[in-house]
């Protein structure tokens, strides 16, 4: 491993914001797994640090591939996704900007609290929930079959169906192995 690159293990917020401010690509969970939203990736883009991981699960909505960062499928396109950003300055500047700009749209604090209101208020006030379908990325990771599933679950008699992770981490290994 280079000097230039540090594991740091588990930082307390000050000690994590000096880190990000001192990196030029963060690397999101390359393997991808047990990740359901990684809020790594959206640290490191609030900061404008663009972000290299695997193109599945929660990465897919919170990096946009191509424009804060860059997704990836394999090893190989990892190590030269990671030294794409390291030699061009312009694209990783471009990148940390958009960056920055996408989390503070998609995540600030204040519209997802706000969010959060809407949805007890009308839980609370017995008011029926419409389903947004999730319109971007439908062909990375079974995106459309988890959005299939999760509409279907509405169904009163269906609402027991496991997501589909689960099947991906008990059921699928299981038919491996016979």
């Amino acid at each position: 491993v280079m000097n230039s690159v540090k594991f740091l293990g588990v930082l307390n917020g000050d000690e994590k914001i000096k880190a990000i401010n001192e990196t030029k690509v963060g690397i999101a969970n390359p393997s991808g797994f047990g990740e359901t939203f990684c809020i790594s990736a959206i640290e490191f883009e609030v900061m404008r640090v663009p972000v290299v991981s695997c193109k599945k699960n929660g990465l897919l909505d919170t990096v946009v591939d191509e424009k804060s960062g860059l997704l990836v499928r394999s090893e190989k396109q990892l190590k030269d996704a990671i030294v794409r950003l390291l030699k061009d300055d312009k694209l990783n500047s471009e990148m940390g900007v958009y960056g920055e700009k996408f989390v503070k749209e998609k995540f600030d604090i204040y519209k997802v609290c706000n969010d959060w209101m809407k949805l007890l208020t009308d839980v609370y006030e017995n008011k029926e929930q419409k389903i947004q379908l999730i319109n971007n990325n439908f062909k990375y990771n079974l995106k459309w079959l988890r959005e299939i599933n999760r509409y279907v679950k509405r169904i009163k008699i269906l609402y027991w169906l496991p997501p589909i992770s689960e099947y991906e981490e008990r059921i699928i290994p299981k038919f491996k192995k016979l």
